[in-house]
């Protein structure tokens, strides 16, 4: 009885190939750390935790973000806008000019802007949006009403020589 074996080039080469990658993955695995096991510890309420243990454990919640955006009415000396009983904590305040709509915010298209290009961040003029803008510096500050809790935004400024503008806030609860 004779038994022939008849080997090719080409599976000796797909062999090689074929053990080589078994190898290195065979190998690689029992190097590298598997993905979230190894993560460093956080702190949850003065306990250490890794991350899958801090996520298995429900420690990390959804919270909403419930805020709101108001404009007031047009102002030319110092002001204040509380934020509303509803929203009490103040996360923005802005001062915009007149012009600004009442309602926020404003719609930049690139029909009302003269130059560049305002549908992307970077430099964008102001001309074609609006007219007259002043020149005066306004201070900006937080301020809390005695109740401890609604916060407002407070412009104002040394000279009081403002020119008309209205004040934007971002209430958050």
């Amino acid at each position: 009885m004779k038994i022939e074996i008849n080997i090719k080039k080409k599976h000796v080469y797909l062999l090689t190939l074929v053990l080589t990658i078994l190898t290195i993955s065979v190998f690689s695995q029992g190097q590298a750390p598997n993905p979230g096991h190894e993560a460093p510890s956080i702190y949850i309420q003065s306990l250490e935790k890794d991350l899958e243990t801090a996520v298995s454990d429900g420690d990390f919640t959804v919270v909403e973000v419930d805020c709101v955006n108001v404009r007031t009415a047009i102002f030319n000396k110092d002001a204040l806008k509380w934020c509303p009983a509803t929203n009490p904590k103040l996360m923005h305040c802005s001062i915009v000019d007149d012009e600004a709509p009442l309602t926020s915010p404003t719609i930049v298209s690139q029909e009302n802007s003269q130059t560049g290009d305002c549908q992307t961040s970077g430099e964008c003029a102001a001309n074609g949006i609006r007219a007259n803008l002043g020149a005066d510096d306004m201070l900006l500050e937080v301020a809390v009403k005695d109740n401890g809790i609604t916060q407002g935004c407070w412009a104002y400024d040394d000279g009081h020589s403002h020119v008309d503008y209205r004040i934007e806030v971002v209430c958050c609860k």
